[in-house]
């Protein structure tokens, strides 16, 4: 009976470990969604406001992407929420890194303040930032996704290779 527990729980280390590393990879192309979908506001914007001088409010009101957390954001905005309340509100709910959360802190603090070119320069240069970013994390996102894999199958199979 002894045995086939042993190898019942070893089984459960190496699929927990391999459920473990799924999650990291989940988040890392969360991060990477949620930067894509950033940069489709941000350009969504640069374009109402250059097209339409609309204001701050109007153009979010046809913005769609699919990440719930970007979403929640822009709804928050269409209610008649600040920029940089919204995103000071839901900015633990994004995944992404802290050189992402800067960015867009940055950008939404700022954001209709100043007149149209100066909005339209500050709009892109944080689409530029933002895209050097998500170019970034999806290298590293791939990268450390394969070493947390590895490392953390490979050391379940050396733990059991220990008790066994």
């Amino acid at each position: 009976m002894s045995g086939a527990l042993r190898y019942v729980g070893a089984i459960c280390i190496v699929v927990c470990a391999f459920l473990l590393s799924r999650s990291y990879s989940s988040y890392m192309k969360r991060r990477v969604s949620e930067c894509e979908c950033f940069l489709l506001l941000i350009s969504h914007a640069e374009k109402m406001i250059r097209c339409f001088l609309s204001p701050i409010t109007d153009i979010f009101s046809g913005f769609e992407c699919g990440e719930e957390s970007v979403m929640a954001f822009v709804c928050d905005v269409r209610g008649g929420k600040a920029l940089s309340d919204a995103f000071a509100e839901r900015e633990c709910d994004f995944a992404l890194g802290k050189d992402g959360k800067k960015i867009l802190s940055e950008l939404f603090s700022e954001l209709g303040r100043g007149y149209k070119d100066g909005t339209l320069t500050l709009v892109a240069s944080a689409r530029s930032e933002l895209e050097k970013y998500t170019v970034r994390e999806r290298e590293e996102g791939e990268k450390n996704s394969k070493l947390a894999t590895a490392l953390l199958v490979g050391g379940a199979v050396g733990v059991l290779l220990l008790f066994l």
